[in-house]
C-alpha cells in the first residue's frame, strides 16, 4: 500500500512513563493515575478525557522490568479549560512530565493498491 505524510499542528503532552507490559489494566491503571495527577496540575488540564496514546518504546522479547512504556494525553493551559472542582484537584500526585510534541508528527494512512489515482 502507499503511505500518506501528513503534517500535524503541534500540541502539549501530559506524558506518564511505566514499565513492564502495557496490558488492558495496566494501561487503564495509568490512564487513572494520569488523570488523577493532571487534576492537580495548576497550569495545564487535559483537553479530552476520552483521548489517550500509549506508546511501548521496546520489541517484544523485551524482558518486563527493562520495557519502557508511556500513556499521554492533549492538554492545554487551564485558562483555555472549563475544569470543574474536585476532590482530586486539591490531592498531591506524583509529578507528570508535560511535554510539546514535534512540530511535524507523522501519521501514516494506508490505502489500497488498487484504487484508482484522482
Amino acid at each position: 500500500g502507499s503511505i500518506t505524510i501528513k503534517r500535524m499542528p503541534s500540541q502539549i503532552l501530559a506524558v506518564r512513563e511505566f514499565p513492564g507490559f502495557a496490558t488492558d489494566k495496566e494501561i487503564e491503571n495509568q490512564k487513572a493515575a494520569l488523570i488523577e495527577a493532571m487534576a492537580s496540575n495548576p497550569d495545564y488540564a487535559i483537553a479530552d478525557t476520552t483521548s489517550f496514546r500509549v506508546l511501548q518504546w521496546n520489541p517484544p522479547y523485551t524482558l518486563p522490568w527493562l520495557r519502557r512504556n508511556e500513556i499521554c494525553t492533549k492538554v492545554l493551559p487551564v485558562a483555555e479549560v472549563s475544569v470543574p472542582e474536585t476532590a482530586a484537584a486539591a490531592a498531591v500526585a506524583e509529578p507528570v512530565v508535560v511535554e510539546e510534541a514535534a512540530e511535524a508528527e507523522v501519521e501514516v494512512e494506508e490505502e489500497d493498491e488498487g484504487k484508482a489515482e484522482e
